[in-house]
């Protein structure tokens, strides 16, 4: 205090003795590091059409998978396989078309092979999950021609934080909800900051309102439709007597007739048919059968029960559990202009497929040989786990035109398994390698964009029952995929106006090792298998943006992207028995080796006011050699019927309108109001022979105008309150699909409508991070007021996802449906 003081004097008495000088002015150009290097840009920031969920939202919005957490933003949907497994649905776009990113690389492809598999990424430890609709292909690759996801954790940190140690602890759970326990550690050591997270999730089976099958599963009309009787997992208990009616003649002396069969067939008794003929033999004594009465059956069926095949339980979806772990550790090194950091994860995951269970012919003997005996069946699940390995460094230069240089690569393993009880029966094992350079640059005001380049490398092991890959074991073969890109986005901006232009060239290569293993059939040769092996595919994608802000309250803006996406593994080599989706899965002909291309007009506008918003987005895309699985007309064995996958022109387009408005009540908090609504059709172009034809498959006839499992339009309303450390959310929701409808005259569609609602109540108490919440979602129930005669349903996911499968023009009649 006394050297404080004689400072401060010493300094004003030396300060006084000195006549004052003029110092020039001296101005300095250079970056100031942010203090958070979260907040530096990178490639995913240069997109305008993001819509960026914030720790506040996701307290709210979360859940159990990444398709139910996103689903509440406009134009996305939860494509949902079962209550536990769901994937981001972007304007009807998901699985390959939809690039999903954990810290900014891709995660676990598998997903997107098969859709009753996990996405490996838990949205309860997301800190920031950042959506990009329409294409985002010029900065990923084909596999983002739909849009992106992006979920941010904070396992590696970009800054030291404030304390020592920070601490989080959440324990969540309620009504018809998963429990969740979960944990996080931020802290540091001098200049190393690190992480430590963990989670434990547990679902026991579901409670619905109602039956967990509709109606149509138990109606005897349908009986003799196999493929619904498999997909309702019902079997009809049928008694059958001979109809007398039927025949004209009957044996005059039927005692007589009965010895003389006995003399001729070795004393076996004759089957009461022989007694009645439709025409009189040439041969015996026959008579006018007196019961004759023109009877279209020569039998009579009497229909006992519908039987299920599983147990069912009225309220309750079985085998609808869900069992979840995971931990994660991270260190990072901050420096004054950089950061560098590695973080290990590892994710485990069992769950049931609801309500679906399916016959176990490996424990039947009808894989392996051996004494045969009836197959049992026995309830579906998946049990996946994912270590991943990932680095990240991050350096901004004093060049005033660079903002930073970043870098990141990762290190994937994730084998994933179905099951049915104890068998395994299909194993997919990929391990996965890839990089990311990006160099975010600027130039004053009017420039800011990035360059940058990514490779991946995987390779997927595929095994069928218990391990075994010779016969047809294995749902594919063993592949090695490598793919590269180079990538430029700039972004201009002049005054009130902005545009943006990208480019992207890339290729990609699915290369195919055969060893022992043995296509199914309907599927190529080995021959034909190791021809596409050979192919790559060389893409480009384009991107143009033009938008303008007029006066203080109105945005417009537009722009147009040309993407491509090379085939996926399955489309490429599927053959054999996919147990999940229920269907006997195969490649068929060359249209399917074709790139797919999207050209994609999009139009948007906001209009602001005071604690207030509208935004409007119109779009079009017109896809050539569009890929999906089409049904055919016969069945691939073992009561699954045949799907092939096939390409056809297909056009899509649609509208998504939004309202915002905030409240301030003063004391009692703040309140938003939200109204939503998105409209979009996936419907198959009439112009293209291979979508109407029977020689190409017929997609219109077997699948029906509008691609099946797709949604249409979405209505919804939503309040979130909030004061101080609490908060209250609700909301209604409207989701339908085409009515039933003929067109040029061919197929039928369902119409749906499902409402659900969620109450969420959570408290947070700052400094301790303590939290605890009670959520109680309802699962939403389908009303259906149309029931196609002939029909296949998810039903083990029914009360969340119906196909519509349509019906054969002859069949397009008001007496049919229910």
């Amino acid at each position: 205090m006394l050297c404080a003081i004689l400072a401060v004097f010493s300094g004003q008495s030396f300060a006084e003795e000195l006549p004052q000088v003029d110092i020039p002015e001296v101005k300095v150009v250079g970056n100031v590091p942010s203090s958070n290097w979260r907040l530096q840009p990178g490639a995913k920031d240069y997109l305008r059409d993001g819509e960026v969920l914030t720790t506040n939202d996701l307290k709210t919005k979360r859940a159990v998978s990444l398709g139910q957490t996103v689903e509440q933003v406009s134009g996305v949907q939860n494509n949902a396989y079962g209550p536990n497994t769901g994937v981001p649905q972007i304007r009807s776009l998901s699985g390959s078309r939809v690039y999903v990113s954990e810290n900014g690389l891709g995660i676990s492809d598998a997903a997107s092979v098969s859709p009753d598999l996990p996405l490996m990424v838990n949205p309860f430890m997301a800190e920031k999950i950042t959506v990009l609709k329409s294409s985002a292909a010029v900065l990923y690759g084909g596999n983002a021609i739909g849009g992106a996801v992006d979920v941010d954790t904070g396992v590696i940190a970009t800054e030291l934080p404030e304390k020592d140690l920070n601490s989080k602890v959440e324990v969540s759970g309620g009504y018809n909800t998963p429990r969740v326990a979960a944990f996080k550690l931020n802290g540091k050591v001098g200049n190393v900051a690190w992480h430590l997270s963990g989670a434990d999730t547990h679902a026991n089976d579901y409670r619905i309102p109602g039956d967990s099958k509709p109606a149509a599963c138990y109606d005897h009309a349908n009986i003799y439709s196999s493929r619904l009787m498999w997909a309702c997992q019902v079997t009809p208990d049928i008694t059958e007597t001979l109809n007398k009616g039927y025949y004209r003649y009957v044996a005059k002396d039927i005692p007589a007739f009965i010895e003389q069969w006995k003399r001729y067939n070795d004393g076996s008794e004759p089957d009461e048919s022989e007694l009645y003929k439709l025409n009189k033999p040439f041969w015996g004594n026959w008579v006018e059968n007196p019961l004759y009465d023109g009877s279209p059956n020569f039998r009579n069926k009497v229909i006992n029960a519908m039987k299920d095949d599983m147990p069912v339980e009225k309220g309750r979806l079985k085998n609808s559990h869900l069992s979840n772990q995971n931990f994660a550790f991270g260190l990072s090194h901050i420096g004054e202009r950089s950061y560098a950091g590695v973080s290990v994860s590892r994710f485990l995951s069992k769950s049931g497929i609801a309500g679906f269970g399916y016959y176990n012919f490996a424990e039947s003997g009808h894989h392996h040989g051996g004494t045969h005996k009836a197959p049992v069946r026995e309830y579906a699940s998946v049990r996946a786990q994912q270590t991943r390995w990932q680095a990240e460094a991050m350096y901004r230069p004093l060049t005033p035109w660079i903002e930073n240089i970043k870098f990141q690569a990762a290190y994937t393993q994730n084998p994933t398994s179905e099951y049915l009880g104890d068998t395994k029966m299909q194993t997919l094992d990929s391990k996965t390698f890839q990089s990311r350079l990006e160099f975010n640059h600027k130039a004053g005001s009017w420039l800011k964009g990035t360059l940058g380049a990514d490779w991946k490398q995987r390779s997927t092991e595929s095994s069928g029952i218990n391990g075994k890959r010779t016969g047809n074991y294995a749902y594919l073969p063993d592949t090695d995929s490598k793919e590269y890109g180079i990538f430029a986005f700039e972004n201009f901006k002049w005054k009130n106006w902005n545009a943006s232009l990208g480019w992207r060239h890339g290729e990609v290569r699915h290369s195919v090792d055969i060893g022992d293993y043995k296509p199914g059939r309907n599927s190529s040769t080995v021959k034909g298998l190791e021809e596409r092996g050979r192919l790559k595919y060389s893409l480009n994608h384009y991107h143009a943006g033009l938008g303008v802000d007029l006066f203080d309250f109105l945005k417009l803006g537009a722009r147009y992207s040309r993407s491509q996406r090379a085939p996926e593994v399955n489309e490429l080599y599927a053959g054999g028995d996919h147990y999940a989706l229920m269907a006997s899965e195969s490649h068929w002909g060359v249209d399917v080796l074709r790139p797919e291309t999207a050209g994609t007009w999009e139009v948007n506008g906001e209009i602001g006011w005071k604690d207030g918003r509208f935004r409007a987005s119109w779009y079009k895309t017109q896809f050539k050699d569009y890929t999906f699985l089409v049904d055919a007309a016969h069945d691939g064995g073992q009561r699954l019927p045949t799907k092939y996958w096939r390409s056809g022109d297909t056009q899509l387009h649609g509208v998504e309108l939004e309202v915002n408005q905030w409240f301030d009540l003063n004391k009692y908090g703040t309140l938003e109001a939200r109204l939503f609504g998105d409209f979009v059709h996936n419907r198959a172009d009439l112009d293209d022979e291979r979508n109407s034809t029977l020689g190409n498959g017929n997609r219109v006839r077997n699948n029906g105008y509008y691609m099946p499992n797709m949604p249409v339009s979405r209505y919804g309303a939503g309040l979130t309150w909030n004061k101080g450390n609490w908060q209250l959310a609700t909301g209604h929701q409207l989701d339908t699909l085409p009515p039933c409808q003929t067109y040029r005259p061919h197929g039928c569609q369902l119409q749906r409508a499902c409402f659900g609602r969620l109450y969420h109540v959570g408290y947070v108490h700052e400094p301790y991070h303590q939290t605890w919440k009670i959520d109680s979602r309802m699962v939403p129930r389908c009303t259906q007021p149309c029931q196609p005669y002939r029909k296949t349903a998810k039903l083990h996911a029914q009360i969340y996802r119906t196909i519509a499968r349509p019906l054969r023009p002859r069949w397009c009649k008001a007496d049919v449906l229910s």
